[in-house]
């Protein structure tokens, strides 16, 4: 199949695309209980618990993420960052992993959204699922700023049999990478109303890279003002991508250098 060039707000190659209410322009050349704990900045807390009682307060978001159980034990976990974080890390040059059978959801409490800034030169997530037990990482009212990545998914990288959300008041912005500057989606990704992906560098893909086989679903949000030195400054699909767009979806003023 040709390769299908929207200039710099979109690139399939052999993709399938469903869209509908489509808009792409401007392109140019349980719920959790917020409970105020001391000496951390993320809380934990199992979703399954009702009270919303923490299982814990952790200085980093890295040992937040290691502090979350296994789904298919213990069910999904929340971790509720607490004040903008210059360094998730800590100092590590490590980025965070979302092993197989995790499920997070990563969110501010009260006073955000939270800016949570990766300090090295890699990118913040990683999710790792596999084919008998999946991971899944869901971001709301969180931003992931500033960092860059050498080879893919400069803020995240969805692997298969993973899934990445973002919902109302979740961004990905002023990363940077090979391919792929916010996101890249080699799973599934969903983005929801009020999500943006935004001002992130790539080579191609400047917002998202969808990789082989991947599904990428925009039921809202926003991909702007990324930038790729090659090709698809918004989105670049390639091969056998399920690209769905449609509701109050917006894919605008991105930029393409060729």
């Amino acid at each position: 199949m040709p390769k299908i060039n929207i200039r710099n707000g979109l690139v399939m190659l052999a993709a399938t695309i469903l869209v509908a209410t489509l808009l792409v322009t401007g392109c140019q050349h349980a719920p959790t209980v917020m409970i105020k704990a001391t000496g951390g900045n993320y809380i934990v807390t199992r979703d399954t618990d009702v009270t919303g009682t923490p299982i814990g307060t952790y200085n980093t978001l890295a040992d937040a993420v290691a502090a979350c159980g296994a789904y298919l034990t213990n069910g999904a976990y929340t971790i509720t960052a607490t004040q903008n974080d210059p360094d998730i890390t800590g100092g590590s040059a490590s980025e965070i992993s979302i092993p197989s059978n995790k499920w997070i959801t990563l969110t501010s409490g009260t006073g955000g959204p939270y800016t949570l800034t990766m300090k090295a030169n890699v990118r913040h997530f990683t999710i790792l699922g596999t084919t008998t037990q999946r991971s899944q990482l869901t971001l709301e009212n969180v931003i992931l700023d500033g960092n860059s990545a050498a080879t893919d998914g400069g803020g995240i990288q969805v692997g298969a049999y993973s899934t990445l959300i973002m919902n109302d008041g979740a961004a990905v912005r002023n990363c940077s990478a090979l391919r792929g500057g916010g996101v890249y989606n080699d799973g599934d990704f969903v983005m929801q109303d009020g999500a943006m992906v935004s001002s992130n560098t790539a080579t191609d893909g400047g917002g998202v890279y969808n990789y082989l086989g991947a599904t990428f679903t925009m039921e809202g949000g926003r991909i702007s003002n990324n930038t790729a030195e090659e090709d698809g400054g918004g989105v670049y699909n390639y091969r056998n991508v399920t690209f769905t767009m449609y509701g109050d979806a917006v894919i605008s003023g991105n930029y393409a250098l060729l």
